[in-house]
């Protein structure tokens, strides 16, 4: 009997064939075909945020945050996510920026070495910033303490330090000087560390500061005395440049405790800049109308009470609380918000993915059994 010729199954090559197909859709799928453009793109941005260079358009931001949703990993999403935000604070649109720092912060994975701690601690300080700048103290307190643990995290000490200075600052409004206290001094400890001796001696002036309001004086003139000598803000005529001279009225207040009412004055004027707004006024006024109350000047009590007034007026301090309970509530529920969408969207993916397993097993299952059914049959013909 002629032994019957088998013919090869062509069913191997077709599934090679759709393989091969699935292989492509899968590599198109993870690429998105463009990624090293859009990763460029991305990087470009960041470096214009670096170099503080303003961002005057939401759209080709807008384009990598869609593009890394879908293609990129949780650095990338964070990062795209994180720049949306810092155009949205250039372009003046709060609300939008905070919302995609918290974007930003829900696409993070800390669980996973590679993550981007560097970033991480950049969103909460943008948006630290921001909540100080609407007067969301809590909101902005807490968003320094994160920012400092993740600049620990990334290994980068002196932005740590920093974060955890500001942390102080807003302490302070909250008048909570024993935290703000214990703040600073973990701040000095750290550019300590680093051997950034300015920096500490900035940090230090406002230590000096909560010293003179505690009546510390001793201790807080050892730190004014060690500024004077060692700080290079200072210019040939022995003047601090306008950003810094808020620091003028951390010494009138100092002499004007210790009883040198002559002294107080002088640097309590020093404390003027053009341009200084309410917020920034308010001290110096204060300082002054304390020095003629004193003095028994009725002039220029009534001169100066009228000036520290204008700087401190109730009606702007009302509208300011108001304002402020009023986006706190906001952020807030935002915040339960945002991780609401977040959880569905978790329990979303993780069905998907359990749909997609469980389909493809019933096909890996049915190909198997029709390859093994189409051996059979072969065997029984040969």
């Amino acid at each position: 009997m002629m032994k019957q010729m088998i013919t090869p199954s062509k069913t191997p090559r077709a599934i090679t064939v759709i393989g091969y197909c699935l292989l492509a859709i899968v590599l198109s799928a993870c690429t998105g075909g463009d990624g090293e453009q859009r990763r460029a793109q991305l990087e470009e941005l960041e470096r214009q945020n670096r170099e503080y260079e303003d961002f005057t358009t939401d759209s080709l931001a807008k384009e990598l945050v869609d593009y890394f949703d879908r293609h990129g990993t949780s650095n990338e999403r964070m990062r795209a996510h994180y720049i949306l935000g810092c155009v949205y604070r250039d372009l003046g649109e709060v609300p939008r920026a905070v919302d995609c720092y918290l974007n930003a912060i829900s696409q993070a994975d800390t669980t996973k070495a590679d993550c981007n701690y560097r970033t991480m601690s950049s969103v909460y300080s943008q948006m630290a910033w921001l909540y100080h700048q609407q007067l969301l103290l809590s909101f902005g307190k807490e968003a320094y303490l994160q920012s400092s643990r993740y600049s620990l995290l990334a290994k980068d000490t002196l932005n740590a330090a920093y974060d955890l200075e500001m942390s102080a600052g807003t302490l302070m409004l909250m008048n909570k000087e024993d935290s703000a206290e214990l703040n600073l001094k973990e701040a000095i400890k750290l550019y300590e560390s680093c051997h950034n001796q300015q920096s500490l001696l900035q940090c230090s002036m406002t230590l000096m500061y909560l010293y003179v309001k505690a009546n510390r004086l001793g201790e807080a003139k050892i730190i004014m005395d060690q500024f004077d000598s060692l700080s290079t803000l200072y210019d040939s005529s022995k003047e601090l440049p306008t950003s810094k001279r808020q620091y003028n009225y951390y010494r009138g207040l100092y002499y004007e405790n210790a009883g040198n009412i002559d002294s107080a004055e002088f640097f309590y004027r020093r404390v003027y800049r053009p341009n200084m707004t309410y917020t920034q006024q308010d001290p110096m006024y204060r300082g002054l109308l304390s020095i003629y109350t004193k003095r028994h000047q009725a002039d220029s009590i009534a001169k100066y009470a009228q000036l520290y007034c204008m700087a401190n007026d109730s009606s702007i301090a009302l509208n300011d609380r108001q304002t402020t309970a009023q986006m706190a509530a906001s952020y807030n529920y935002h915040l339960y918000q945002k991780e609401a969408i977040h959880n569905a969207e978790k329990s979303y993916r993780t069905t998907l993915s359990l749909i997609t397993i469980s389909a493809l097993s019933i096909i890996i299952f049915l190909v198997v059994s029709y390859i093994i059914y189409k051996n059979k049959v072969i065997s029984i013909n040969s």
